[in-house]
């Protein structure tokens, strides 16, 4: 479930990650305004099982926070029994290039065609 991004102001949260840069996320969450009481971390792209969701989502609980908050990216792998759980929510985090946009570009360019650059 996604949710406006102001709701998490002033809420305690537990967090769940399987990404590559899981303080990123951490600190985008704390920057909206939450306190993280509890973090599982996963190695990026973990699969995830039942039982590692629901101890997540209890073990937040007993944290004192309100939600587990995850990923879009993470939560399309939450398992379908606990996927619906109205105590975990998905944050969309976006990038965008400021600058060198070009020479991503290009190294993109670059890897689609097999070559290094």
């Amino acid at each position: 479930r996604s949710f406006p991004l102001a709701d998490l102001a002033g809420r305690s949260v537990g967090l769940l990650t399987a990404v590559a840069r899981p303080d990123s996320v951490r600190r985008t969450v704390e920057a909206l305004g939450a306190s993280v009481v509890a973090v599982f971390e996963f190695p990026d792209h973990q699969r995830f099982t039942e039982g590692m969701v629901r101890d997540a989502v209890e073990a937040s609980g007993r944290a004192g926070a309100g939600m587990l908050v995850t990923t879009e990216k993470d939560a399309v792998r939450l398992p379908a029994g606990v996927a619906g759980d109205g105590r975990i929510r998905a944050v969309g985090i976006d990038a965008e290039v400021l600058r060198g946009d070009e020479v991503l570009g290009a190294a993109l360019g670059a890897a689609m065609r097999g070559g290094a650059g």
